[in-house]
């Protein structure tokens, strides 16, 4: 569905829609033929169901970054489409959901044990204090996403019983994840009421909860199928990061000539159009300093530990996929909006360089696409390399660049081994 014709013109039209009205016209016109497909796009001044408002709340929490630009949003499937031509109104289930990233389960996972939270006490408190009070919803998936990049070494080939898989994990994984379910017990309306901290179960049930999640997201048949899927896409953009910083290091071009080496390689090598990513990498090209993150990779001195900075960097790239996939787990019938808690700047600027008007996505079909607003100017638009972008959506180039993606893991690992020791000679030179 990806190099589908009418999904590739939905997506066009759909950044200029502003209104309603204009926006079924579109879905009509492209998507009502597919069974599951379903979007949701923000639109300027459009009237929403009560239940999407509690985004401007949720949004205005320090250190919390919503996954869309507004709460302005318009939800359309079949359903959604069939009732709007009845004139009717579809009630549609919407969760509010706080995704915390490693740092703020560590920071939780601190308090639980009794220990200062030192220069982070405040922000935490303050972050706290907001998701309890408002009893706000939150999600354990995220951290345990993130931490995939520990755990498969332990979980791909592990065949034993949970308690013994648990045991086996770092202890500060074991602890941050306890801490999380443990919070999730916190009895909201008792701590609005007397400002007590009151939890509706023990810590020892919390560990078994942690436990069992651990097991099932890690060791389970379908976990470690849903980790390597994970990994993969990771894998794709490391490889991609690679290939772009050897390009910054190794000419003093253009950003227009090194974007064409750049799309070159995803043409031949990396085997897939990733818009997000690339419009960053190209801001960069453009200006080092606008992509603070990739800033901290410098050619000369000692780089040590170079390929794990390397792949440091493609995990936070993948956060925003991150959210993608746990939007993409909800049924055609509900909605989520992912909010990604981060005391991490760098982290925060990265996600906030693609503002999201909209998705397409399909559950069923593994389909995931953000679109940005035709107002928004892109990066490509911005210094001049659209044109060379739009060469490689010609249906051949798409052809061929479907058959130069890696299907598999360990084909990765070739590609990344190949391009990694590239790398890694241009910056010593």
């Amino acid at each position: 569905m990806y190099d589908d014709s009418n999904i590739k013109d939905l997506l066009w039209e759909l950044r200029s829609v502003e209104s309603a009205s204009v926006a079924l016209l579109v879905y009509c016109k492209y998507a009502v033929g597919y069974k599951n497909l379903k979007v949701v796009v923000s639109l300027d001044e459009f009237s929403v169901h009560e239940s999407f408002c509690k985004f401007d709340v949720v949004a205005k929490i320090d250190n919390v970054i919503p996954y869309y630009r507004s709460h302005e949003l318009l939800v359309l499937n079949r359903e959604t489409v069939r009732a709007a031509v009845k004139g009717e109104l579809v009630n549609i289930a919407v969760d509010h959901t706080l995704m915390f990233d490693t740092n703020v389960a560590s920071a939780i996972s601190t308090m639980f044990r009794g220990r200062a939270l030192g220069n982070n006490h405040d922000r935490v408190i303050r972050l706290l204090d907001s998701v309890v009070y408002n009893n706000y919803n939150f999600d354990h998936l995220f951290y345990m996403q993130e931490s995939i990049k520990f755990v498969r070494v332990i979980s791909e080939g592990w065949t034993g019983s949970a308690e013994g898989f648990w045991r086996k994990l770092n202890k500060g994984f074991r602890w941050n994840l306890a801490a999380l379910m443990c919070f999730r017990k916190v009895d909201c309306e008792a701590y609005v009421k007397s400002s007590r901290v009151v939890f509706g179960g023990s810590f020892r049930q919390a560990v078994k909860e942690a436990r069992r999640a651990a097991y099932n997201y890690y060791a389970s048949d379908v976990g470690k199928k849903s980790a390597r899927r994970v990994v993969l896409i990771q894998r794709e953009l490391l490889l991609l990061l690679l290939i772009a910083m050897r390009i910054n290091f190794s000419t003093e071009r253009n950003v227009k000539k090194r974007t064409k080496l750049l799309l070159e390689e995803v043409q031949n090598v990396v085997g897939v159009f990733h818009e997000r990513e690339l419009s960053i990498i190209v801001s960069f090209f453009a200006d080092p300093k606008s992509v603070s993150m990739l800033g901290t990779i410098n050619r000369g001195g000692k780089n040590r530990r170079l390929l794990k900075k390397m792949d440091n960097i493609a995990w936070d790239f993948f956060t925003p996929r991150a959210m993608e996939l746990v939007i993409n787990s909800i049924p055609s019938g509900q909605i989520i909006l992912p909010y990604l808690t981060t005391f991490d700047k760098k982290l925060e600027e990265l996600a906030g360089m693609f503002p999201v008007k909209g998705t397409v996505l399909s559950v069923e079909e593994g389909l995931h696409l953000p679109f940005r607003s035709e107002k928004q100017e892109s990066s490509f638009e911005e210094y001049g390399v659209t044109d060379i972008v739009s060469e490689l959506f010609t249906d051949q180039k798409i052809e061929e660049r479907a058959k130069n993606r890696s299907s598999t893991i360990e084909e990765q690992f070739v590609k990344i081994k190949k391009e990694y020791e590239r790398f890694r000679s241009v910056m010593q030179a």
